[in-house]
């Protein structure tokens, strides 16, 4: 095996056999590598790839062919190692003639360098006939003149060559050799034709350290990474300073971005979106980001949003810290067409902007999807929450959410359906009543209130003082210490009564000013004076203003105004007026006058609108009714039913009641 100084010196070489080379060309100090000659080959129809393969000028068979194994190096193909801005082609008097017969006519041009070169060449490579798909950077500063165009997919395209394109930065850095703004990568369909071939392939791309400075790179709408029309691809390890968006991702569907470092970005660091190319729209070309993980802001230049998905499906956002001195508008802003979870967040920029529609998390939602905000501690002093719902009755949760700060507030813009579960207030709440208050700061509303599920709430006033429970959040002031215990929706609502007052159901206790009260059922005990009050039942006790009343059953004692009152079954002692009053039966003692206490009352309708004091009253259904008592025991033994006990009934010759007494 011969030693060659550089891949191009392979053209002019008569000794045909393996060789070693040092270097891609005399300007480089990479490249170098084994190159086995294929004897025996007409090589007319070989073609010479940049550090790759290359045939002799002098002899029609054979070529030379680069010996590897595993990923395509961004070495082979010529760079030069540096920390200083490189040379361009022109400066070292390397022409365009040159350049168009290695890389191609028009492929490169004199105002570039070698490492833009090389790593667009690699990168035009990947994928084709022999090569991997696979490529590796060295652990160097790159320089750029301009952008390097991502492959679009597979040369030799077939169903079965779907898949994907792994490129690893190997911890290198890649920054600008110009004051030019550019993607520094990218790759993007020019309409959605395309992009329904390009979307079969996805991209594992990681390892990198980009740099954009130089030039006035703010608000250029440049990026590090323009990925679009992607499928299953992975970005990670990524640290990003110095540009106007991080990473911009189109089309990119069921997508991992996770262990990324941003600094110094102006718009977005990471921005993803439906495609923005001819034919393209929500339902042919919407991003799918399936989680984003370990993302780490530092704003400094009031950023849009440190992450924007836009009109998006998006899937998770967890484990993500916002912070700097910046004033962004947003820390994290979802558009998602359907259900969004963000949890384990923390957004410490402590002067997020004061914009109205602006909010540490803000999400715009629809009725497709349930949104899920878990695990957030957020220290900014603006809107810790923004929510918009633009479609249907969306659900929206929120759990495990952890010292809202002096001043923050909640935009709610229309949405509905909320849940909250282990969410601490404080000390920005300044009453119990701000969490579900619409006028006041916490939940801030453009359309109609929506008063969400609220559990397992703390809330710590203003002033230190210790912490309030669940209860006198939900029910001002009311708390589950002193016995006074809520369940459904507005139960207990303005109750008044101070001590041991239970309210289970819709409505249950509502507006209940009696003490020791009990109400289970919808309405039951609502608007109940009385004190000493049980209420079983739909609207038992509604109303009611005696003391010592007992309802069981649906409007059982509802307003019932006496003392000392047993209704039991549906209506029973309803709207009865005499005191020590039992009534036993549907409709029994309904409607008792109020000059008639001292009554039982036993079976349905007994009772029914009685106006007799001292009465013992039995409902006719329950009493039956014989000629005399000779037919009473006939009828009664004939029955072959009856048991051992003493049967009453009315004895039509006596006009009395009897009894027969079976043994």
């Amino acid at each position: 095996m011969a030693f060659v100084k550089t891949f191009w010196d392979l053209k002019t070489n008569i000794t045909y056999t393996t060789h070693t080379i040092g270097s891609f060309d005399n300007n480089t100090t990479t490249g170098g590598g084994d190159f086995e000659w294929i004897p025996n080959v007409n090589n007319s129809t070989i073609v010479d790839i940049a550090g790759m393969q290359i045939k002799p000028a002098s002899s029609p068979t054979g070529y030379w062919k680069r010996v590897w194994n595993g990923p395509l190096n961004v070495g082979w193909f010529g760079c030069q190692n540096g920390t200083s801005t490189p040379y361009t082609f022109l400066q070292l008097g390397v022409s365009q003639s040159v350049l168009n017969t290695r890389y191609g006519s028009g492929f490169a041009s004199v105002n570039d360098n070698y490492d833009t070169t090389a790593i667009r060449y690699a990168f035009s490579i990947m994928g084709s006939d022999g090569y991997t798909n696979s490529i590796l950077f060295e652990p160097k500063i790159y320089h750029l003149t301009r952008a390097c165009e991502l492959p679009l997919e597979y040369i030799t395209y077939s169903p079965t060559n779907i898949g994907t394109f792994v490129i690893d930065g190997n911890g290198c850095t890649i920054t600008k050799a110009s004051v030019n703004q550019f993607d520094y990568f990218y790759r993007v369909p020019v309409d959605q034709t395309q992009a329904a071939i390009m979307v079969n392939y996805g991209f594992t791309i990681k390892n990198f350290n980009a740099n954009g400075s130089g030039g006035v790179w703010q608000n250029s709408g440049y990026s590090f990474l323009y990925l679009g029309a992607t499928t299953n691809s992975i970005i990670e390890n990524i640290n990003v300073q110095q540009f106007d968006i991080a990473l911009r991702l189109e089309y990119c569907v069921n997508t991992i971005v996770q262990t990324i470092n941003t600094s110094q970005i102006t718009t977005y660091s990471l921005y993803a979106k439906s495609g923005g190319w001819a034919g393209a729209g929500l339902t042919n070309s919407n991003s799918n980001i399936a989680e984003i993980s370990h993302v780490y802001v530092n704003d400094t230049l009031n950023q849009n949003a440190a992450i924007a998905l836009i009109a998006s499906d998006a899937g998770k956002i967890s484990q993500t810290v916002i912070f700097g001195s910046g004033n962004p508008g947003y820390g994290i802003y979802i558009d998602s067409l359907t259900s969004t979870a963000v949890s384990t967040v923390r957004i410490q920029d402590t002067t997020l902007s004061a914009v109205s529609s602006s909010a540490g998390i803000y999400l715009k939602v629809n009725n497709l999807g349930r949104y899920i905000v878990d695990g957030i501690k957020n220290t900014v002093v603006q809107t810790v929450m923004g929510v918009e719902a633009y479609s249907g009755s969306p659900n929206v949760y929120m759990g495990n959410i952890g010292n809202w700060p002096v001043g923050s507030d909640m935009s709610n813009i229309g949405a509905a359906d909320w849940e909250f579960d282990n969410v601490y207030f404080g000390p920005g709440i300044d009453s119990p009543a701000d969490i579900v208050n619409p006028a006041n700061n916490l939940w801030v509303t453009a359309g109609t209130p929506t008063i969400p599920v609220v559990t397992n709430i703390a809330y710590i006033p203003v002033g230190g003082q210790p912490q309030v429970s669940l209860q006198q959040v939900l029910d001002y002031n009311h708390d589950i210490v002193n016995d006074l215990i809520f369940m459904g929706t507005d139960a207990g609502l303005n109750n008044t009564g101070v001590n041991y007052v239970i309210g289970i159901g819709a409505l249950a206790a509502d507006t209940n000013s009696g003490a020791l009260v009990i109400g289970v059922g919808a309405g039951a005990a609502r608007l109940n004076t009385g004190d000493d009050v049980v209420a079983l039942g739909v609207g038992a006790a509604e109303s009611n203003t005696g003391d010592f009343v007992v309802g069981i059953g649906n409007s059982a004692a509802a307003t019932n105004t006496g003392d000392y009152v047993t209704g039991i079954g549906e209506d029973a002692a309803n709207s009865n007026g005499g005191d020590n009053v039992i009534g036993i039966g549907q409709n029994a003692a309904k409607s008792n006058s109020v000059v008639a206490p001292y009554v039982i009352a036993l079976g349905k309708d007994a009772g029914n609108m009685n106006g007799i004091a001292n009465s013992t009253i039995i409902g006719n259904n329950e009493l039956p009714t014989f000629a005399n008592h000779a037919a009473a025991i006939l009828v009664i033994n004939a029955l072959g039913g009856a048991t051992a006990g003493t049967y009453l009934y009315h004895n039509q010759a006596t006009d009395s009641i009897g009894a027969v007494r079976i043994p």
